[in-house]
């Protein structure tokens, strides 16, 4: 018989599953997962066949009820309060639709102008990192996971865009500066086109590999389909930090580079070629810290694991773009009379 997660917990509740009967149920959950006793604060982690028994902290159970009741609807509230104030700043920007539809278009053009391959350049990248991290994390460190290049796929793309996207936000304002001292328009137009242009080169990749999840996905679920929703969370976010960046960058040039190996580090504290589950659990606040951790786990979850993500996932898929926009957008307008002349 199989029993999920949640399944789990509702017997420990009843009190009709015992700790001894533990690892005979749990034998079909895939990875790690935590089972809790809501009563006394015992924590089972359960690694594939063989359960390991933790004490939780004296007030764990306090704190998920306090988290239900109060934190969770308190953080809902203020991303709503959120929206609202960044509703009007944004708002204007979809008159010029038109004109970051052509900065989109002529970024495009520019970038593969005069090559063979042309667009094609696009998929090359992302599919000879697959290659390499397949190879080198499943034949060689061997990371134990069933159809760990499918893996890679969903949480490797993802994180590729936003890596793009912030490295490319450095030039946005600075590549520029001829057309921005000649012409008056809104300057935001420019971090937008840009975070669109590595958003077009993600679509072109997915669409291409996208055929080969019907050859690695064994089972699909309803849900799957909600793999979009934290990738244009995810949009929202890096358009955040590209306002941020983009506006930095004019005052400090060096910010380009240290963004080079910023996004680097990140990709490797990002649970993009491992499991979240396989770190630490004393550590994984740390990692939590990561905003892109919540979009990789996600997709992971809704693509690779099917599972639905909880909810503490999506409020902070929606936190942090509000978040990133509010900031982003207030420090590019406070600049954005400083850009004539430090260019």
């Amino acid at each position: 018989m199989e029993i999920r997660g949640i399944r789990i917990r509702k017997l420990i509740r009843e009190k009709t599953l015992s700790p001894d009967a533990l690892q005979s149920e749990t034998r079909p959950l895939r990875g790690i997962s935590t089972v809790e006793w809501k009563d006394t604060g015992i924590r089972f982690l359960v690694s594939g066949d063989v359960p390991a028994l933790e004490i939780a902290p004296g007030d764990f159970t306090r704190f998920a009820v306090l988290g239900r009741k109060y934190i969770y609807p308190a953080i809902i509230l203020l991303a709503f309060l959120l929206f609202l104030l960044l509703k009007q700043p944004h708002q204007h920007r979809w008159k010029y639709r038109e004109l970051i539809a052509n900065l989109t278009r002529v970024n495009l053009k520019l970038k593969y102008r005069g090559s063979i391959l042309g667009i094609l350049w696009s998929l090359l990248n992302p599919v000879m990192m697959i290659i390499i991290y397949s190879i080198a994390f499943k034949y060689i460190i061997r990371i134990q996971l069933e159809n760990y290049t499918f893996f890679l796929l969903a949480g490797l793309l993802p994180f590729n865009f936003f890596s793009m996207a912030a490295n490319a936000s450095t030039t946005a304002v600075v590549g520029n500066a001829g057309l921005l001292k000649k012409v008056e328009f809104p300057r935001e137009t420019f971090p937008i086109s840009m975070t669109l242009f590595c958003f077009i080169q993600f679509l072109i990749a997915l669409v291409a590999l996208g055929p080969f999840i019907f050859l690695w996905k064994t089972s699909f679920v309803w849900f799957n389909l909600l793999y979009f929703v934290p990738i244009l969370l995810l949009l929202l976010f890096a358009m955040g930090i590209a306002f941020l960046l983009s506006a930095l960058t004019v005052l400090f040039r060096d910010l380009q580079h240290f963004t080079e190996v910023g996004t680097m580090a990140l990709f490797w504290v990002t649970p993009v070629i491992y499991n979240f589950e396989l770190i630490p659990y004393r550590f994984r606040w740390i990692f939590m810290l990561n905003p892109c951790t919540i979009y990789i786990n996600c997709c992971h979850d809704l693509l690779y694991w099917n599972r639905f993500p909880d909810a503490v996932t999506w409020i902070g898929m929606v936190l942090w773009p509000l978040i990133s926009l509010a900031v982003g957008g207030w420090l590019f307008r406070r600049l954005d009379p400083r850009f004539a002349e430090e260019l």
